[in-house]
């Protein structure tokens, strides 16, 4: 499959083994999605050239950010089927800088998204409408914001986020677990529907004297606001500039973390908050990324400004082992990396069965077993970024 004008850029695939990809054709930018012969199937012109790409988990929607930055939407239902390649235009939802967001896993096609570093937002895609402000910061703890992660849990759907917490002139981040409230909460004491209220940043005022906060839950619920329970998992150091990253395992049973600058080593809490292990290294962690069936860990580890290395942790055995060094592109370092957190929600590097990853070192393709002592294989070449289908 070949470009039709400039090269590829964010090539994304979907949950059902569509490719969605950037290019520009005749000076305009546009998303291309191809089917896995490679033939295409629809082009999505863009006011500018996306540079992340999500698909809904039905695989029938399509987000992305582009400069401003713009988070834009486009519904593909119906069209994927056509005999003929279909052309679309993008819709506009919603903007801020910098933008995180989570699709909602019941394909509602709600998103959660955090943005300009101080405001989530309950957004319904469909209609570009805001459902509900769920919390605005204050501004001087802007740094500590990342993406949210909303991850289908049966019988309910988990939402992973951090929570700024302000203690006087102290300023913290909690990470957290929780999901959405259903009216069944009602039942709870006074007090316990007032910390909800509190920590979902509603009005409460009106209610200190009368103690009535059923009634205010009431009316926020029946008026269709959206509040969320949470549990604290991990309560960050009070610190404004701490560099958080956090990834829940796809089956929302463990979540990986590490919040300093210069991190050696990786969290791992189970969503129940009470078992806790910490991955020690002596290297710096460049990056780490969840296996399909959840049970291990992939991460990087730096050698040397140009040279990195592979490992995995086995979330059954609890230990981990190194694999092969590699030589990393700018396009991992720079574009990657940095936003790790938002894309292990669109991309992968492991194969479906997880027994096997994906990446270029050099100009070079490979695959490599998690097998301890395993080798790369090489798979292609002039290769700067790669990543898995899911399928």
């Amino acid at each position: 499959m070949r470009a039709i004008t400039e090269h590829f850029q964010q090539p994304t695939w979907g949950p059902t083994g569509l490719l969605a990809v950037t290019q520009m054709n005749d000076r305009r930018a546009a998303v291309f999605i191809y089917n896995v012969e490679g033939a295409l199937l629809c082009q999505v012109y863009t006011a500018y050239p996306p540079f992340y790409i999500y698909w809904s988990p039905c695989g029938t929607r399509l987000t992305f950010l582009s400069a401003g930055v713009k988070l834009s939407y486009v519904d593909l239902l119906g069209v994927l089927d056509s005999s003929k390649p279909v052309t679309l235009s993008e819709r506009d939802v919603d903007s801020g800088r910098p933008y995180f967001y989570s699709w909602s896993p019941d394909n509602r096609g709600h998103l959660l998204c955090h943005k300009n570093s101080r405001t989530k937002m309950l957004i319904d895609s469909t209609d570009s409408m805001a459902i509900r402000m769920t919390q605005e910061s204050a501004s001087n703890v802007r740094s500590s914001w990342t993406a949210p992660f909303w991850i289908y849990n049966e019988p309910k759907s988990d939402i992973y986020e951090c929570v700024q917490r302000v203690r006087g002139d102290q300023h913290g981040m909690d990470l957290t677990i929780g999901h959405f409230i259903d009216p069944s909460f009602l039942d709870k004491n006074w007090k316990e529907i007032r910390e909800l209220l509190q920590d979902n940043g509603v009005y409460i005022k009106s209610c200190v004297e009368t103690h009535d906060y059923r009634a205010l839950m009431k009316e926020i619920l029946e008026f269709g606001q959206e509040l969320i329970e949470r549990k604290t998992l991990l309560s960050i150091p009070n610190n404004a500039h701490a560099h958080v990253t956090f990834v829940p395992s796809p089956d929302s049973r463990v979540v990986a973390t590490t919040y300093t600058q210069n991190q050696s080593s990786i969290h791992l809490i189970w969503s129940d908050g009470e078992t806790r292990l910490k991955i020690e290294r002596s290297r710096r962690i460049e990056g780490f990324f969840w296996s399909p069936n959840s049970k291990f860990l992939l991460f990087i580890e730096e050698l040397s400004p140009r040279e990195s290395l592979w490992g995995v942790y086995s979330i059954d055995e609890k230990r981990h082992w190194s694999l092969s060094s590699f030589y990393p592109s700018t396009v991992l370092l720079e574009h990657y990396l940095p936003f790790m957190a938002q894309y292990a929600q669109n991309i992968t590097f492991f194969s479906p069965e997880s027994d096997r990853f994906v990446y270029c070192s050099g100009d070079n393709v490979y695959t490599h077993s998690i097998q301890e002592n395993s080798s790369p294989t090489p798979v292609g070449q002039n290769g700067q970024f790669a990543t898995w289908s899911v399928i």
